[in-house]
């Protein structure tokens, strides 16, 4: 059978790793053997820790026969396009799709096949170069895209991700119509302003985004994450970094901007309504989606670094 083991691999990381050889896959792994090493802990022994052995674990597979799900850009898109970084349900059939490497939005349908619609906005944002768009979201009428505002791997910094827009989609499927209604720059500045004037630098904007700051480290400058208030009046844009505050980095960030009624030449995104701090152990967002029922929140947490 299978044994797992977990090892303290850092401060806050556990390595899972498993050893021996199942007898079947055909359906469900069963009886799995799980132990936490002495290693796995900082404080005290393994031993110490409730229900450290179990032996009848079991991991559930999806059906073997279950479709795969494939998404293709269309024919003649350029090479190593499709690094999808957020989705957004148009109905029940199809969804637009952003893309992290090229400035295009696409209409796929949701169980998977190639794009139906491919729309290039670069010319309407005239950035300059990549926006390394993270996040999406709805409201009302109006579809907002974020780029990650941060510099690059190199610590550089990017001008060209530093934008917010807003558009209306209608339709659906291959008759989905793209309208662009405007864009939004100089967050990053305004957040380093804010937070320097305001919270004497509490949250580490200003050295997050600053000049050999790569964005993937607890102290960097890194938007992924984009939702709606609960009231429809605010945008929330989860940080990947920098995580607050500047002495322990152990919180995750939301930013909360006012919104108004979008109209053409101008989003309705407004100024910096506060901070709000979780936490989610040590770990950034990645993405925030509001529920269907506005009951809350779902999260995708994540640490700064890579994962």
């Amino acid at each position: 059978g299978l044994t797992a083991q977990f090892t303290r691999t850092s401060d806050n990381a556990l390595e899972l790793r498993f050893t021996g050889q199942a007898e079947t896959h055909d359906s469900d792994l069963n009886d799995i053997g799980l132990t936490f090493l002495d290693g796995a802990f900082s404080t005290l022994p393994a031993s110490g820790i409730a229900h450290s052995s179990r032996s009848d674990l079991g991991i559930d597979f999806a059906s073997e026969n279950a479709p795969l799900q494939a998404f293709q850009p269309k024919d003649g898109t350029a090479w190593g396009s499709s690094d999808t970084s957020t989705a957004q349900a148009l109905d029940a059939n199809y969804m637009v799709v952003g893309d992290d490497e090229e400035s295009v939005l696409r209409i796929y349908h949701r169980e998977g096949g190639k794009a139906l619609v491919e729309w290039d906005y670069s010319g309407f944002l005239n950035n300059g170069g990549e926006l390394d768009l993270e996040g999406g979201t709805l409201v009302g009428d109006t579809y907002y895209f974020s780029g990650s505002h941060s510099n690059n791997k190199s610590g550089n910094e990017q001008d060209s991700r530093e934008y917010l827009f807003a558009v209306k989609i209608e339709g659906t499927g291959a008759a989905t119509q793209f309208h662009w209604i405007g864009k939004t720059e100089g967050l990053e500045t305004a957040l380093v302003e804010w937070d320097n004037s305001q919270n004497d630098g509490q949250f580490g904007f200003a050295t997050g985004s600053g000049a050999g700051v790569a964005p993937e480290r607890v102290d960097g400058f890194s938007i992924e994450g984009l939702s709606v208030n609960l009231t429809g009046d605010g945008l929330l844009l989860g940080f990947r970094a920098p995580q607050s505050d500047t002495q322990t980095r152990d919180k995750a960030i939301i930013v909360e901007l006012a919104l108004s009624t979008a109209s053409a030449g101008d989003t309705g995104i407004g100024g910096i309504q506060q901070v709000i701090e979780l936490n989610l152990g040590g770990r950034g967002i990645r993405s925030i989606e509001k529920a269907a029922d506005d009951s809350g929140y779902l999260i995708l947490a994540g640490p700064a670094g890579g994962a």
